[in-house]
């Protein structure tokens, strides 16, 4: 494993961070697409249990569907905080290997429809990319 220098700017360490551990943004970029998709799940089972709870109240609807969406929905919610947590410990692991601080302020957030895949993908692999990886190195 290489020593990074002290003497360093934040610039340049971001600049190491992105050559040795870019596979941090993509975990944050898919913890934020998970915490989405969770708040749209909410939002919906919400909406259904709603519809649920008026159709009991008119005698449509038996109490055991409206017991069924509350458990559903609290096992949506129950996802939630692991996620947010998953999410904050991405975060700060990327803050760490940057120079920074977890406190500091993430410079923007990348969404996961932003990511484009390269059109001419190399068949192998260069050399010199391989050896920048840390276990390659050794």
């Amino acid at each position: 494993m290489a020593v990074l220098p002290i003497s360093i700017t934040t610039g340049q360490r971001r600049e190491n961070v992105a050559k040795q551990d870019g596979h941090n943004e993509p975990k944050i970029i898919l913890a934020l697409a998970q915490i989405d998709a969770t708040h749209e799940l909410i939002s919906e089972n919400t909406d259904m249990l709603r519809i649920l709870r008026n159709e009991y109240a008119k005698g449509y609807a038996r109490n055991l569907d409206v017991l069924a969406q509350e458990t559903q929905l609290a096992q949506i919610y129950a996802t939630l905080p692991p996620l947010l947590k998953q999410l904050a410990q991405q975060r700060d692991l990327l803050a760490d290997l940057s120079g920074g601080y977890p406190s500091e302020e993430m410079p923007e957030t990348i969404t996961l429809s932003s990511l484009t895949l390269p059109t001419d993908l190399p068949v192998s692999l260069p050399s010199s990319l391989v050896e920048q990886r840390p276990d390659i190195r050794i």
